[in-house]
């Protein structure tokens, strides 16, 4: 029965991404405008050179590679922020306005801000924190309170809280939670930093080369550029959904 659904989620998929292309294809020819919607086989002819380029690979590594740098030291402020959030209620009322500031402030007006103060490489870095740390605070906070309090009390009787309790005990409880929390924090957090690279002009990044391409109207670099952050996500999304699969059985 499993294989049966697991089957037809596959097909529904493939259906899914024929249909995108279909539409990609059918507006190309009823446009009849590279400049709009540029064709398919150029795109990717597109894709092609990007790939054969050494700098494309310099700049998904400074996009993706500080992207991941910048969650997981938001793991490790939200998950520090959600523990003392458990352990003291006050805490929460105090940091709670802060992070929902942060997530409601304009973006725009974030950039602006930081721009006038920091570097342009800076900017994307402090602005993605920013967007990451709420979303991944909120995810830990509600799978540590939900995990059973006989469970603490237990622990409590045990021990003092330290690393060990943490890494042995924690962690495992909220595992699903932590898994979810990247998924969620890297679709977001690749979106604003790439647009804050983009606005930013921060050299050496996908931000960056969408910025030129758009300023020379080289839409088929545009969408080469849209297609392959479209691939990265959507390998990272089955990666980790994997991992969760896994997790879930055992």
């Amino acid at each position: 029965m499993n294989f049966i659904m697991k089957q037809n989620k596959n097909i529904y998929t493939t259906i899914g991404i024929i249909l995108i292309f279909a539409l990609w294809l059918i507006s190309s020819l009823f446009v009849s405008d590279s400049f709009i919607v540029p064709p398919l086989n150029k795109t990717f002819i597109r894709i092609i050179d990007l790939l054969k380029n050494a700098n494309t690979y310099i700049s998904i590594f400074n996009t993706i590679g500080v992207l991941l740098i910048i969650l997981i030291v938001s793991f490790i402020v939200s998950g520090s922020l959600a523990l003392l959030s458990i352990k003291f209620p006050k805490f929460k009322e105090v940091i709670s306005p802060i992070l929902s500031l942060l997530k409601i402030i304009p973006l725009p007006a974030l950039i602006i801000l930081l721009l006038t103060h920091q570097s342009r490489a800076n900017t994307s870095i402090i602005l993605t924190s920013f967007m990451t740390i709420p979303l991944i605070y909120d995810v830990l906070y509600g799978h540590l309170i939900s995990i059973n309090k006989e469970i603490l009390d237990e622990i409590k009787l045990l021990s003092k809280f330290n690393f060990k309790i943490l890494f042995n005990v924690y962690i495992p409880l909220i595992g699903v939670g932590i898994i979810t929390a990247f998924l969620q924090a890297f679709g977001l957090g690749l979106k604003v930093k790439v647009m804050t690279e983009f606005v930013a002009n921060a050299p050496k990044t996908i931000g960056y080369d969408l910025s030129m391409a758009a300023a020379s109207y080289a839409m088929d670099l545009v969408f080469a550029w849209t297609v392959i952050l479209v691939v990265i996500v959507v390998i990272v999304d089955f990666t980790i959904n994997q991992i969760l699969k896994r997790i879930e059985i055992t």
